[in-house]
């Protein structure tokens, strides 16, 4: 009899919620494949590398809060974020006002380098411009956006004041000479290059990542530095605000240790 108690008691141990982390307590976070910062290196196609995995990673290691990293657009994470039904971050995002509306934030993990255009290398009409202004104006040059990216609130407020759109905003919007892609800055570059577009924004790390992985973005692509732009963009862990203002101090305080 005793023996069958201890078995039972140990069943109950072993499969009781507080012998394993709960899954309503395990915080998602949604990233895109975006070298340099995640970067996948398998058949499948899921993170293995990058700069801010490796920060996000030991964050969350080192403050015990149980994760899992799933792939998803942007536009999804946003809108779970809004909705704010499940614990989910997106891990490397800006801080707009826009966005602190609907979610919470973690202090700075990461500052980009400066923000830059890429342009066509042989582009001589375009190439003598310096400031973001100089291309904005020209209603006649096309823009390449990513729907519902940021691009930091200097250049947010730019294309705002010039092409009346918001950078952030996931619904559809139009503009005279602006193209709005859900593709990656890969196939971004590859729009560059083909004339569907004239010129996009871009943080340097990315810029310089990918012209020197590709000999013909390399070849036929450029970075243009902007004298206006200011310091680069520092990148947060933007979540829901069910995830709460206790597992955001655990995080900061990881953030503190790492980030000196």
């Amino acid at each position: 009899m005793k023996r069958i108690l201890f078995q039972f008691f140990a069943i109950l141990f072993f499969y009781s919620p507080s012998a394993y982390p709960n899954e309503s307590e395990k915080i998602e976070i949604e990233y895109l494949i975006r070298p340099p910062y995640f970067i996948s290196n398998n058949n499948r196609g899921d993170v293995s590398d990058g700069e801010i995995y490796h920060i996000i990673v030991k964050i969350f290691n080192n403050a015990k809060i149980p994760f899992e990293l799933k792939k998803a657009p942007l536009i999804r994470t946003i809108q779970s974020i809004k909705e704010n039904k499940i614990k989910v971050c997106s891990p490397s995002s800006f801080k707009t006002k826009e966005r602190e509306e609907f979610a919470i934030f973690s202090k700075p993990l990461f500052q980009d380098k400066k923000t830059v255009i890429i342009i066509r290398n042989n582009d001589d009409s375009i190439n003598k411009f310096n400031k973001t202004d100089d291309f904005l104006k020209q209603n006649e040059l096309k823009l390449l956006v990513k729907i519902g990216f940021s691009y930091g609130t200097y250049i947010d407020e730019k294309v705002f004041n010039f092409k009346k759109i918001s950078l952030s905003e996931t619904k559809q919007q139009e503009a005279i000479n602006v193209i709005f892609t859900s593709n990656d800055n890969n196939l971004m570059f590859q729009d560059i290059l083909t004339k569907k577009a004239d010129f996009m924004f871009i943080g340097r790390n990315e810029a310089e990542y990918l012209l020197n992985i590709n000999p013909e973005f390399n070849k036929k692509l450029k970075i243009k530095d902007l004298a206006d732009v200011p310091n680069g963009e520092k990148r947060y862990l933007m979540c829901s605000k069910i995830v709460g203002n206790k597992i955001i101090e655990k995080i900061n305080k990881e953030i503190d240790k790492l980030i000196k």
